[in-house]
């Protein structure tokens, strides 16, 4: 093998290797791209837990005092009903004295 031939080899195989590493270069861009996508959804998907965690917790809030607003209003009630159950006995008990009277 002469020299000029074993260059010729040579050469051929580095052309070889740069195209291989032309073709990983493609593929790290490829990769890259494709990761930049990746933390682009990961960034909306943390936003939309921090605004459902935000929800959740405003919910639970607004429940909290839905549930203590009911309870006070049960309380009215039970009070009102009380006092319009005086007020019929104090009813019956008038109409009895104008008709017995």
């Amino acid at each position: 093998m002469t020299n000029e031939e074993f260059q010729t080899i040579v050469l051929e195989e580095l052309k070889g290797l740069r195209k291989d590493v032309d073709g990983l270069k493609e593929r790290l861009d490829g990769l890259d791209e494709k990761l930049d996508i990746v933390d682009k959804k990961i960034d909306e998907i943390y936003e939309q837990t921090a605004d459902l965690t935000e929800f959740k917790e405003e919910t639970a809030k607004d429940i909290k005092i839905i549930k203590e607003d009911n309870r006070r209003l049960k309380e009215i009630v039970g009070r009102h009903e009380i006092e319009i159950k005086i007020l019929q006995k104090k009813l019956y008990r008038h109409k009895d004295m104008i008709i017995i009277g």
